[in-house]
C-alpha cells in the first residue's frame, strides 16, 4: 500500500485555496508527449477557461499552450478550491486530448502570487516561454496564447 505522505499527497499536505487571490499553474503532459500546441486543443481549452470562468473562478487572466504544458493565470472566487478549478478544467479537456492520445499527467503546479507580487512579471513569463524554449524567432507571435 502507498504512503499517503509521499510524492504528490506529500505536496498537498496544510495547503489551502485562498479566495480573491491570483494563481499561477502549469498543468502538464504525461512525460514524452507533444502536442497541446494546435489550434483545436487550444480553441477547446479558452472555451473550457470561458465556461469555469465566473462560476469556478474569478477571472483567468492568461493562459499559454505549449507543446507539452498548459500555463493559466487565474484568479480564484469564494465558490471553488484551486484543487477543484484544476480537476474540474482537466476533466472538461480529457475527452478533447483523448482524441489525439495525449494524457494529463497526475497533478499539477502552483504557486499563489502574493501581494508584492507583480502579475505582469508573471504574464510576461508566460508569453515569453515559447521564445525562451527557442520554439520561434523573435520576429514571429506565438498564437496559443
Amino acid at each position: 500500500m502507498r504512503d499517503p505522505l509521499k510524492g504528490h499527497a506529500a505536496l498537498r499536505v496544510g495547503r489551502w485555496s485562498t479566495t480573491d487571490t491570483f494563481y499561477f499553474i502549469t498543468i502538464c503532459l504525461k512525460p514524452v508527449q507533444v502536442g497541446l500546441n494546435t489550434d483545436e486543443l487550444f480553441d477547446n481549452s479558452v472555451g473550457t477557461l470561458k465556461a469555469l470562468e465566473g462560476d469556478s473562478c474569478k477571472a483567468v487572466h492568461g493562459v499559454v499552450h505549449m507543446p507539452d504544458h498548459i500555463h493559466l493565470l487565474i484568479e480564484l472566487n469564494t465558490e471553488t478550491s484551486l484543487h477543484d478549478f484544476v480537476r474540474l478544467y482537466k476533466s472538461r479537456m480529457t475527452p478533447v486530448l483523448g482524441k489525439t492520445d495525449l494524457r494529463w499527467q497526475k497533478g499539477y503546479h502552483d504557486r499563489r502570487l502574493r501581494s508584492n507580487d507583480s502579475v505582469g512579471s508573471v504574464l510576461r513569463y508566460m508569453l515569453m516561454n515559447p521564445y525562451g524554449k527557442g520554439l520561434l524567432g523573435a520576429i514571429h507571435v506565438w498564437p496559443f496564447w
